[in-house]
């Protein structure tokens, strides 16, 4: 039975250290622009999760661009613009369009 705790209690330690790796690996490859902000989290005791941490840099690249008078952009809107396309790409000019409604031209 000691086996199993204790190897129970090493997965959770595994986990916990695999978990501060990756903010570590996250907090290497930020801009030079968010030093002060990896400053703090690395201070923080206990060291914040990855889900914190990035959820910290957000909100001070927010406020970074709020300061800076740029109104910031989320992930989504940024991916978003790139999907976008054309209304009338793929129609083809000779079709005729019909309303569903009256069956009118």
């Amino acid at each position: 039975m000691t086996c199993k705790t204790r190897c129970k209690e090493d997965n959770v330690l595994f986990l916990k250290r695999q978990e501060s790796d990756h903010v570590f690996m996250f907090l290497a490859r930020l801009n030079k622009d968010l030093d002060g902000v990896r400053g703090r989290v690395v201070g923080k005791v206990p060291l914040p999760t990855l889900r914190e941490t990035f959820a910290e840099i957000r909100r001070e690249k927010a406020r970074q661009g709020i300061m800076m008078g740029k109104t910031p952009q989320s992930c989504e809107s940024e991916g978003s613009t790139l999907a976008t396309r054309k209304l009338d790409e793929g129609r083809r000019p000779d079709k005729v369009h019909w309303c569903d409604h009256c069956k009118r031209e």
